[in-house]
């Protein structure tokens, strides 16, 4: 296994370990990390096989990309930029397979789920800053794939372990990596549901971090008791903790997949100035990026493509200076370290307000 500022958490090497040597637990900063038991360990080295860091690897050969957003008003809602996750999610679905995606759950804890059905869909779309435990896939996926087509949506960490796991054994999955600012802490993000609560004087009932009832989704919505409130995503002491890099996992400033080439079959993310590239193009409602890796991932997007409003590009059309997260990693805080250590040793109000300042 890597060491800890390069590990990203996948959980890859817990799932392949048959003696169960390995657990993933949380740091004192929230982020989940292997844990060896070393009575349990034969020595095998499955863990640090299936290590997708330890043996990274790229595809070679030519991409394309595209601009997009689905025509349906639908599915538009129900994604965070142009709805293309839910639209590649039902054409899955509606051949009888399943999708494995991030839920937020009832807990206020951010899981990968597996969804069956189109009406459950709406439970794994939306972005969700916090880094998704990945612990209840790993078991499912070899019977999915028995059953029928499986999408699997996750950071470009994430669907490179799940990548790595299968090995050769991943016919029939199309992976689908984002364009990923970041994992923020899981821990902070648990911290900051039980402060919602005691804020607001009610049970946590949900978050959207992009509620795109506000123009391109800068607003943040809770439901909390049976109320809800909204305020701009700026204003959101999480999401500003996020964006200044404060809570981000240390392997994300180091992350080699901030680039084009990817071991995922299709990417997608913001198409941040896309009015730049076609203009006219832009409602003000979301447009995606879409980078085809492979020819699964061809495949998929044509199966989709008439059900959308799409354009060819060119790849830096889509990695510029507006979405930078193609090219190279986000850059850590200077004053991550500082509050970072202070985490858990002052009141969490306190650190949350003095984090963001």
């Amino acid at each position: 296994m890597v060491g800890k500022e390069l590990c990203t958490g996948c959980g890859a090497c817990g799932a392949v370990c048959s003696e169960k040597a390995v657990a993933m637990r949380p740091d004192r900063e929230g982020f989940l990390y292997p844990e060896l038991d070393p009575a349990r360990c034969t020595g095998c080295g499955a863990c640090g096989a299936v290590c997708p860091v330890s043996r990274r690897e790229r595809r070679e050969g030519e991409r394309s990309c595209f601009g997009a957003r689905a025509q349906s008003e639908e599915l538009r809602g129900m994604g965070s930029s142009g709805g293309l996750f839910p639209l590649l999610a039902s054409q899955i679905l509606a051949q009888g397979g399943a999708v494995f995606g991030a839920a937020l759950l009832e807990d206020g804890s951010v899981r990968h789920i597996c969804v069956r059905r189109r009406e459950e869909l709406p439970r794994i779309t939306r972005t969700k800053y916090v880094q998704s435990d990945l612990s209840q896939v790993w078991g499912q996926l070899r019977p999915r794939l028995e059953e029928g087509p499986v999408l699997f949506c996750g950071t470009p960490c994430q669907t490179d372990g799940v990548r790595a796991f299968l090995g050769e054994d991943r016919a029939g999955i199309v992976l689908v990596d984002l364009i990923c600012y970041g994992v923020p802490s899981p821990g902070v993000w648990e911290r900051y549901v039980r402060y919602l609560e005691r804020r607001y004087r009610g049970v946590f009932r949900g978050f959207s971090f992009r509620d795109k009832r506000a123009e391109y989704g800068r607003a943040c919505s809770l439901r909390v008791g049976e109320r809800e409130l909204v305020w701009p995503l700026s204003k959101d002491l999480f999401c500003r903790t996020y964006f200044k890099n404060v809570n981000l996992r240390p392997s994300c400033f180091r992350c080699g997949y901030a680039a084009a080439e990817r071991t995922s079959d299709l990417t997608l993310g913001d198409f941040w100035g896309v009015e730049g590239v076609r203009p006219g193009f832009d409602d003000r409602r979301g447009c995606s990026v879409v980078l085809c890796h492979t020819r699964a991932g061809t495949e998929l997007w044509e199966q989709v493509r008439d059900q959308t409003r799409w354009f060819a590009c060119r790849e830096e059309d889509a990695a510029n200076e507006s979405q930078p997260r193609l090219r190279t990693p986000t850059r850590p805080s200077s004053r991550r370290g500082l509050w970072m250590g202070l985490y858990g040793r002052i009141p969490f109000p306190l650190w949350l307000r003095l984090a963001v300042r």
